[in-house]
């Protein structure tokens, strides 16, 4: 038996093979390409958000005390759960504190734990919300807030 294949029978053997895995392999490829163009779009929202959230915190911090109220609400809607959000609200915690609305600066700062979920923001804001609840004489409350950090420092 000859060890090496005649061209004829390498070519019927490549024909059998495309008949049993063809539609196969065209399928696979079919469904990787479909996951690589939902993967770039996910990834090119994501940034295009990203920078419109950059972009309406900027416009936030160059505008004044009162534009701020209603820029604040804005991101709050259109941006909501991202790091644009957290970091307006925690501002205007602040500012609501200075002013000495301190339950409107308990419910801001929860707006921004919800928001900052996960990130290093979320400790910062419970910490704040936890000065906050202080101040507000719910001790218990407080406690049970800075249990919620979850990272040391």
């Amino acid at each position: 038996m000859a060890e090496y294949l005649s061209e004829e029978e390498q070519m019927n053997r490549i024909r059998s093979w495309w008949a049993d895995n063809g539609r196969l392999l065209m399928i696979g490829a079919v469904v990787i390409a479909a996951l690589l163009l939902g993967w770039k779009l996910l990834r090119d929202q994501a940034i295009q958000t990203s920078e419109a959230s950059t972009a309406a915190l900027d416009q936030y911090l160059a505008a004044d005390e009162e534009a701020q109220v209603q820029q604040a609400q804005a991101i709050a809607t259109e941006f909501a759960g991202t790091t644009a959000h957290a970091l307006v609200a925690m501002h205007q915690a602040g500012l609501s504190a200075k002013n000495g609305d301190l339950q409107n600066a308990e419910d801001l700062l929860q707006s921004a734990v919800d928001a900052a979920d996960g990130s290093l923001l979320e400790d910062l804001a419970q910490i704040r919300l936890a000065k906050i609840q202080v101040g507000l004489d719910n001790g218990d409350e407080a406690l049970a807030t800075l249990n919620k950090v979850r990272r040391e420092g």
